[in-house]
C-alpha cells in the first residue's frame, strides 16, 4: 500500500508542478503519505478485517510524535 501511495503522490507533485502550481516540500509529502495510510487502516478496521492489525499497530510505532 504504500509504495501505492508513493507513486500517486509523487505522480501528482510532478504533474502540479509541470502545470505551474507551486512545488510541495518533502515534509508535506511525508505528512501526506502518513495521513493516506492511517485513513487506509482506518477503512479496513472499519470493514472488519483484522488481518492488519499488526501491519496497523507497526505503522503508528514507526511514526515520530511530534
Amino acid at each position: 500500500m504504500l509504495i501505492l501511495f508513493t507513486v500517486h503522490t509523487l505522480w501528482r507533485k510532478m504533474n502540479k508542478r509541470r502545470y505551474g502550481e507551486s512545488a510541495v516540500t518533502a515534509p508535506v509529502l511525508v505528512q501526506r503519505l502518513d495521513k493516506a495510510m492511517r485513513n487506509q487502516f482506518s477503512v479496513i478496521r472499519r470493514r472488519g478485517d483484522r488481518d492488519y492489525e499488526d501491519c496497523m499497530a507497526m505503522w503508528f510505532e514507526s511514526r515520530e510524535l511530534g
